[in-house]
């Protein structure tokens, strides 16, 4: 039974989506290949390349932590190795670029999501990545205090 919409359970199977078939049938399920397990070698070389180098983790830095990743811990720790790409893969980041991975602990790569690393700064200086609209006390006159 196809995994659809989610990720496959083998190692570089793609994913499972409902698109236009190439036959002009109608809708059906189509397969996407998916960029993080396409070419599983390139990411795994990657992966260990970076680790070697021993690197901080670079949101704890951006936030003023020491940022030491302990690379001995096992994978679903909080604070083990994790790969991260500064522009993420679904906003169009190589995958497999160098220049596109940094070291981060598992919960900081978990709480950035698809964050840019903009936004990332932004907060980390105490600044919404986000204008927030201006507080109804501070625009005089728009709120009326007569009842």
């Amino acid at each position: 039974m196809p995994n659809i919409g989610g990720r496959s359970r083998r190692r570089g199977r793609p994913f499972c989506v409902w698109g236009e078939s190439a036959s002009g049938r109608g809708r059906q399920i189509v397969s996407k290949p998916n960029p993080r397990n396409a070419n599983g070698s390139r990411y795994r070389k990657g992966r260990a390349a970076l680790r070697a180098r021993g690197e901080p983790c670079w949101i704890c830095r951006a936030f003023g932590r020491a940022g030491d990743i302990d690379y001995s811990l096992p994978a679903r720790h909080p604070y083990s190795f994790e790969l991260d790409h500064l522009v993420p893969i679904s906003k169009g980041g190589d995958p497999y670029d160098p220049r596109n991975q940094a070291a981060t602990h598992r919960c900081c790569n978990e709480w950035r999501g698809n964050r840019s690393v903009e936004e990332v700064m932004a907060i980390a200086r105490g600044h919404d990545a986000a204008p927030r609209p201006p507080r109804a006390s501070s625009v005089q006159g728009s709120v009326s205090r007569e009842w």
